[in-house]
């Protein structure tokens, strides 16, 4: 089976106030460590590293030799789903098939595993994607614009979406547009 993915490192990292992706840990920038997780997938066809307009030289001379040809760099968008689009179009315009499964994963989280890709893209149908979720220990508050607490969330039925999630390339793109 073919399976492509979209690297989104589109990001400003403001809210951690700096460029978090290329913080090393053992000798690799963050983000390789999730480029390098996509690219030992079995069936791994196509990656697509969708990063800022102004570092597209700087994440494309990162890109290790062994992905050439298999590995491309675009520039991102305004917001996530246009980053995420950006990619679903690289993919698109280099023949990558409509009913193939595509996981879109975040640059920021290097530490998901190969086993896990490997379940997100086993649980997509045709016409279905798969999103990993974890479980909502922590109490969910309610605050008003003074930070002050004004109800509480019943945490039954909540999860945490995570990343990467998966669907044809045909269902990503549908609903990203």
């Amino acid at each position: 089976m073919l399976i492509g993915a979209v690297l989104v490192a589109a990001g400003s990292g403001q809210r951690m106030g700096g460029d978090k992706l290329w913080i090393e840990f053992s000798g690799r920038p963050a983000w390789r460590w999730a480029l390098d997780t996509l690219l030992a997938m079995p069936g791994m066809s196509w990656v697509v590293v969708v990063a800022p307009a102004d570092a597209l030289d700087r994440f494309r001379d990162a890109i290790p030799e062994s992905a050439q040809g298999r590995c491309e760099v675009v520039a991102g968008g305004e917001e996530r789903a246009d980053s995420a689009l950006a990619g679903i179009g690289a993919l698109t315009a280099a023949g990558f098939p409509e009913d193939a499964p595509v996981l879109i994963h975040d640059a920021a989280r290097p530490a998901a595993s190969s086993e896990l890709m490997e379940r997100i893209v086993a649980a997509v149908t045709p016409t279905d994607g798969a999103v990993p979720v974890i479980t909502l220990h922590d109490s969910l508050k309610h605050v008003d614009n003074s930070g002050r607490i004004v109800g509480a969330f019943d945490r039954e039925g909540l999860a945490l979406a995570q990343t990467p999630q998966a669907a044809t390339l045909v269902v990503l793109r549908a609903a990203l547009e």
